[in-house]
């Protein structure tokens, strides 16, 4: 099941972004097989770099985001896939972040997903950082674009404070 990241929390700046997303590669990485990387800003006189590989080495994370201070201009602003591998050779996206932890989401079971709200809890972060995907609202624009299907959408979160209580 896919669950998205609650923009709630990059909007108001209550989580650190560097920090959050070291605490859910931790929990998904034992669970990913590859990954895909690629910086989108490089510095000055540097390629655009890709890599791919294998998530188990040592160091992982540190290594990744190492790679990514050292060769893009802007920091945590790349693309990075973990993916897994079934017994069947298929593949699908574990974890997807696009350039910025408030354009990430998550596939996992729903046993999987209580484990991993368990895990952020016990990291000092919300256990609603990520939400149902079916749990994004839509609300269409004002005037003739929102009659032909334009909308806005929102967290569930930010929706409530947006509609329901703007006053928190």
């Amino acid at each position: 099941m896919k669950y998205l990241f609650e923009t709630y929390y990059w909007i108001e700046k209550s989580i650190e972004p560097r920090s959050t997303l070291v605490t859910v590669l931790k929990y998904l990485l034992p669970l990913a097989t590859k990954y895909k990387f690629e910086t989108l800003v490089p510095k000055s006189g540097k390629k655009k770099l890709r890599l791919d590989g294998d998530t188990q080495k040592p160091d992982f994370i540190e290594e990744l985001l190492k790679t990514a201070l050292e060769n893009s201009m802007v920091e945590n602003y790349f693309h990075l896939e973990l993916i897994q591998v079934n017994k069947e050779g298929n593949t699908s996206v574990l974890f997807g972040y696009y350039e910025t932890l408030a354009n990430s989401f998550i596939n996992l079971t729903e046993s999987q997903f209580v484990q991993f709200q368990n895990f952020l809890e016990s990291n000092h972060l919300p256990a609603d950082l990520y939400y149902p995907e079916g749990a994004y609202v839509k609300v269409p624009v004002k005037g003739l674009l929102g009659k032909l299907g334009v909308y806005t959408g929102y967290s569930p979160k930010l929706y409530k404070k947006k509609f329901i209580h703007p006053n928190l």
